[in-house]
């Protein structure tokens, strides 16, 4: 049985400073290895779409600071982020002694 196509993408984004955050991606598969022209079209794919979403996520932070205690509302797709701020938040307190930082 031939080997099936696999193609995987994962980004990951980690805080810099208070709004600002650093975004780091890869993208791995098993085919056409050696097809460097591939690659860079795989790429710069990935860059053209993050680039026409840094136009929104910059706009989203600039009203979060103009509304820095505004709740946030999260959607399902919010789920892993969501998770991920609460077990932070848990881990801050336990270290503070129950209060936030």
């Amino acid at each position: 049985m031939p080997e099936a196509v696999q193609f995987r993408h994962t980004s990951i984004q980690t805080p810099e400073t208070e709004t600002t955050s650093h975004y780091w991606f890869c993208q791995a598969r098993n085919f056409d290895l050696d097809d460097e022209a591939l690659t860079e079209k795989i790429y710069q794919g990935v860059v053209v779409a993050f680039e026409e979403d840094r136009t929104m996520i910059e706009a989203q932070q600039k009203i979060l600071s103009q509304v820095p205690d505004r709740p946030m509302v999260p959607i399902a797709a919010d789920a892993g982020l969501n998770q991920g701020r609460w077990l932070l938040d848990r881990l801050l307190k336990a270290e503070n002694g129950g209060t936030a930082p």
